[in-house]
């Protein structure tokens, strides 16, 4: 197996041998080839793949294959002398790729620890137009108080502020779903918006892949009994910046809430932030998925590239 490899140009190649060491494998890839040289990659036993920026046109493409083909591979992009913003860097994070290094010399650096989805989600730029963020660090700063319902209310300095609701979908898992939900939310986050990521998927804790162990309380099963402004309040979790709500680990795998009691928290939880993001499950028939598309104001749905019957469905 090859721990690392790098697919770059030779004008880089010597650079990056001398700050990755003698343990990686370099392929200098002639100009124009890249789509080829990443269909190839993928036949190869490696646990990451590095690609440089520099190839040349048609890298975000060549990637996406990659990704859709090695959906568990880590691939990371050297973009030399790139920053934050640049289209062709957030072209190719979009597809999934959220390692970004942008000399080879930081390149060691970030591939010695694990992926931080919230870093790399400074170089995908603006995924989503949530409006003006209120001031503050988070949604207690902004929030509305709750009526005696338990429903926030309809006026007051929030009621200027535009109240986002965004799902991701998919039609079967291991596509990436859930890592287009939570850097969306991540990314939302960097630009200070006050964001409530809802992981709706009852399948994995992918919630915990993504931003860490999120502790046993089952903050989403306790929003659900009783959706109060108080509830989701004091039900998520703080984590990298945005607000979690998911469940916890005592609650086992395979919960379905009722659609009713999702789409009342979803009312609930909308006015409270600024931006509303909802990982639901793949499941089509699946009561939660249903309540969260049908409240969204826009859905992301991930599919599978090389499966020509979700492409044709999305």
């Amino acid at each position: 197996m090859i721990a690392v490899l790098v697919l770059t140009t030779s004008e880089h190649a010597a650079d990056l041998a001398a700050a990755l060491g003698p343990e990686v494998r370099l392929w200098p890839v002639p100009p124009g080839q890249v789509g080829m040289a990443l269909a190839k990659a993928a036949d190869i036993d490696a646990t990451c793949v590095v690609i440089d920026l520099d190839l040349g046109e048609g890298l975000a493409e060549a990637a996406a294959a990659l990704r859709a083909r090695r959906p568990d591979l880590r691939i990371a992009l050297l973009a030399t002398g790139r920053s934050p913003g640049d289209a062709d860097v957030a072209a190719v994070a979009r597809v999934g790729v959220f390692d970004v290094a942008s000399a080879p010399a930081d390149l060691a650096e970030v591939l010695s620890h694990p992926t931080d989805y919230v870093r790399g989600s400074v170089w995908l730029g603006s995924p989503v137009a949530v409006g003006s963020s209120s001031s503050g660090t988070g949604p207690a700063a902004s929030a509305p108080s709750a009526s005696a319902s338990g429903s926030p209310p309809a006026s007051g300095p929030a009621a200027a502020t535009h109240h986002r609701l965004v799902a991701a979908a998919s039609k079967k898992g291991g596509v990436g779903k859930s890592t287009v939900a939570a850097n969306l939310a991540a990314a939302a986050a960097r630009m200070d918006v006050d964001v409530l990521y809802i992981d709706l998927d009852p399948d994995t804790w992918s919630s915990e892949e993504l931003f860490g162990p999120l502790g046993q309380r089952g903050g989403l099963t306790a929003a659900l009994r009783a959706p109060t402004a108080e509830s989701v309040l004091t039900s998520c979790e703080r984590r990298h910046g945005l607000h979690v709500l998911a469940r916890g680990r005592e609650d086992g795998l395979v919960v379905q809430p009722e659609r009713e009691a999702v789409a009342r928290l979803l009312e609930v939880a909308r006015p409270l932030f600024t931006l509303v993001v909802c990982d639901t499950a793949p499941a089509q028939d699946n009561p939660a998925r249903f309540a969260a598309l049908r409240a969204a104001d826009r859905v992301y749905l991930v599919v599978d590239q090389a499966d020509p019957s979700a492409v044709r469905t999305a």
